[in-house]
């Protein structure tokens, strides 16, 4: 193509906001404009999001960055080549072919509602959780979105009619977003989905990188309602009437975390980290299909073409890393901006001994424990609000590290026979690089160089990279060229000393150990005292807790192995702590009229959930030696945090096991 003026649209779909940004030959941002939408949180572990505001939002953004261009003076639509699309992956849902409309919120990637399809299908397949690694490269998880689309699948009438009446669609973000654009269920929208996104579902083989008919048999998902799986780097079709823009090809499509590999210049042998909402590294294996046996994903990286080669790559998913601070801003109030949180972290030296563990909706890799939820540990009286923010920036980086272990023990493995292995530098961008007290926090305990080159620019502009490559705006060469960004590149090293680091690192895992086993759902077990629920009365219940003595108290659990106990059986006698809680000096800090019994601890599944955080203080009521703790939820907000919870500790090699009564009264 000619070097006359030409401007590529990028629309970027994210978790929490969606973008369109329009770049020129240079891959400068001209204009853009973002929205944020709305988050569901309709029970514990759950977050969904309204698929129609989404496609408001794409509608919003490209109209609002198209008149900012023009108050510029700039002319796009006469130059606008092709938009790129990049999304949020995973992200499930299903719509009526018919009418276009969704059959369901769309399940968000960090949703765990889907544990016990997990834990099904772990227990009924011959491979476990393992059982389609050799296929598709990953685990059974609550992550991907085949296990949403079987709840879907089996919890929702509207979607049971619409696959029976052969009216429903499946798609990820990208494949929604795309069907709208091209035309919806007036003019025939196009069906399709790019193999990094079907590379997401659990249900694409890596070698055919088509639809696995084995997968779809054994899960039972009718293959009528998948889309096509196209490269990244195509002609796709044209936006049609009714949206700002038409008759612009959409000529790229990426998942967001492989458009930054394309971004970040990652050939084989180079790896990326993304903070976001969560954290994303991965390590392009070019061709090779490298299993991991250290608790990492095999994916594609990205096919920039239908005649393109494949490359692939391992990945280690963090489902918590920027929305930790979003949840000190939203719901504890702790800062009012993300931005506050360097200058709030930077007015202590360290963390005080606190560790933040943001497993919110479970641990991804290396972990893959949906049975954990958030801890902060290490808590004294000397604790601050900076200290729990710097811990919640520390957490990102132990986090990142944790799979940097792995990667690196893959590495090994795969690569036995090179004789001096090379470190490689990792290359990072995302709204957490904008922290100089992150970077440099990184790099301690990391303890790897890490290169801020493309830290300011985002994955949108990736796609941006592969729609430009398809219609002939830019080259392979061109988009993979790095010699001259890494002149201007900022490099955060490493200066934490080796035991400093290891010490802290052991007391960080230590602290993801106690996450484990605290899904448990938790749901109202008392009735009120007017009699309309099930369950023993509010006053009956604190008459029993406050003249229990000794005496026996029953709660609902499982048995040894995990299993649930039959009905009969499955209620399991234990005495009650009749402790009320931290003492100070002026007597308890509760008043026994205060004190009311609202959930309790219940292993099987099926149950809805009802959060709350459980703090403790001091270690009065836990054990001597021991510091407070904060378990936590994602809907936890300053009302929740203020609460006490005591609990009937009991205990098992220092962490508390299988049941347990959760006792919530408000401090004086």
């Amino acid at each position: 193509m000619s070097k006359e003026e030409a401007f590529i649209g990028s629309i970027d779909q994210g978790t929490t906001s969606t973008r369109f940004i329009i770049y020129d030959r240079s891959a400068r941002a001209i204009a853009s404009h973002q929205v944020e939408f709305t988050q569901y949180y309709p029970e514990a572990g759950w977050v969904e999001h309204d698929p129609m505001e989404i496609l408001e939002s794409v509608r919003v953004c490209i109209t609002e960055a198209l008149k900012k261009a023009k108050s510029e003076g700039i002319n796009v639509v006469d130059g606008l080549k092709a938009i790129g699309v990049t999304n949020q992956r995973e992200t499930t849902l299903l719509w009526s072919k018919s009418t276009g409309i969704p059959l369901y919120n769309a399940i968000v990637w960090m949703d765990a509602r889907t544990s016990s399809v997990c834990r099904k299908l772990e227990n009924e397949l011959s491979g476990g959780r393992t059982h389609f690694v050799e296929t598709c490269g990953l685990p059974i998880s609550t992550y991907f979105s085949a296990t949403k689309l079987l709840w879907l699948m089996e919890s929702v009438d509207a979607v049971k009619e619409a696959i029976k009446k052969g009216d429903a669609l499946f798609g990820t973000i990208d494949t929604w977003l795309i069907w709208n654009l091209t035309g919806g269920c007036v003019n025939g929208g196009l069906h399709v989905t790019d193999v990094s996104n079907a590379s997401r579902t659990m249900l694409m083989s890596l070698k055919t990188l088509d639809w696995d008919a084995s997968t779809l048999k054994t899960l039972g998902i009718p293959a009528l309602i998948l889309p096509k799986i196209i490269s990244n780097s195509e002609i796709i079709g044209k936006i049609a009437s009714g949206w700002p823009i038409t008759e612009i090809p959409i000529a790229g499509c990426l998942g967001d975390q492989h458009a930054a590999m394309v971004g970040q210049a990652c050939r084989k042998g180079e790896a990326k980290s993304t903070y976001g909402t969560g954290a994303f590294i991965l390590l392009n294996t070019g061709q090779e299909i490298v299993q991991s046996t250290h608790g990492l994903l095999t994916t594609l990286a990205f096919k920039l073409g239908p005649n393109a080669p494949a490359n692939y790559a391992l990945e280690g998913s963090i489902a918590i890393a920027g929305a930790a601070v979003q949840w000190l801003r939203d719901s504890l109030g702790i800062i009012s901006s993300a931005k506050e949180i360097e200058d709030l972290a930077s007015q202590v030296e360290s963390t005080g001994g606190v560790y933040f563990v943001p497993a919110f909706n479970g641990l991804f890799a290396p972990w893959w424990r949906d049975d954990a939820r958030g801890v902060c540990i290490g808590i004294t009286r000397f604790t601050s609000k900076a200290h729990i923010a710097r811990a919640v920036l520390e957490s990102m980086s132990f986090q990142v590290k944790d799979v940097l272990d792995s990667m690196k023990k893959d590495s090994e493995e795969n690569d036995k026979d090179k004789k001096e292995k090379e470190e490689f530098l990792l290359r990072v961008d995302g709204g957490a690089t904008v922290n100089n007290l992150f970077n440099a926090d990184s790099g301690r305990l990391v303890g790897k160089s890490s290169d801020q080159t493309g830290r300011h620019r985002d994955n949108s502009a990736r796609a941006a990279y592969a729609a430009g490559l398809a219609v002939g705006v830019w080259t392979e060469e061109e988009i993979f060229a790095s010699g001259e960004k890494m002149k201007t590149s900022t490099v955060f090293h490493p200066e934490l000393d080796e035991q400093p680091r290891k010490k802290k690192v052991e007391s960080w895992c230590k602290a993801v150990t106690r996450t484990f086993d605290l899904v448990i759902s938790l749901f109202d077990f008392v009735g009120d005292d007017n009699g309309e629920n099930d369950g023993l009365s509010l006053s009956d219940f604190e008459s029993k807790l406050l003249n229990n003595g000794d005496k026996d108290f029953n709660f609902r659990g499982n048995d040894e192995n995990g299993s649930e106990e039959d009905d009969d059986s499955r209620y399991e006698e234990e005495k009650l702590d009749n402790n009320l809680g931290p003492i100070n000096d002026d007597g308890p800090l509760v008043d026994e009229k205060d004190l009311k019994m609202k959930y309790f601890v219940d292993l099987s599944e099926g149950y809805k959930a009802s959060c709350r955080p459980i703090i403790g203080l001091d270690g009065n009521f836990l054990k001597g030696n021991a510091h407070g703790m904060i378990l936590t939820a994602t809907d936890m907000d300053v009302d929740d945090a203020i609460y006490l919870i005591t609990f009937s500790l009991i205990k098992k090699e220092n962490t508390i096991i299988e049941g347990g009564f959760f006792y919530d009264y408000k401090s004086h």
